[in-house]
């Protein structure tokens, strides 16, 4: 009996966290903002294509533009498509909905 009250409590928690709302994540169209990026890798392990020209002895440390691109339609729900750069090349496209 134990183990069922320990569940509902574990659901509790889940339950009271705050809602989220749009304000918390901007994707307001054109919206930009920049990250700072800084990996290392360690040996035997190779970057991608466009980190791996900013790499100095398997670090990368650079600066990522991500931009508010579109709103897509994708199986009839809005996305929003945000899509960010490293140094102006297309890195990484990521469509979010709230």
């Amino acid at each position: 009996m134990k183990f069922a009250g320990t569940v509902l409590l574990c659901n509790a928690g889940i339950w009271a966290q705050p809602q989220r709302s749009s304000l918390d994540y901007p994707l307001a169209m054109n919206t930009r903002w920049t990250h700072h990026l800084h990996q290392e890798n360690g040996p035997g392990v190779h970057f991608d294509e466009n980190p791996a020209a900013l790499a100095k002895d398997n670090v990368v440390d650079t600066s990522v533009i991500s931009e508010v691109a579109c709103v897509e339609t994708i199986g009839g729900h809005p996305y929003t498509r945000v899509e960010s750069r490293i140094t102006g090349k297309p890195w990484l496209f990521e469509w979010e909905r709230i």
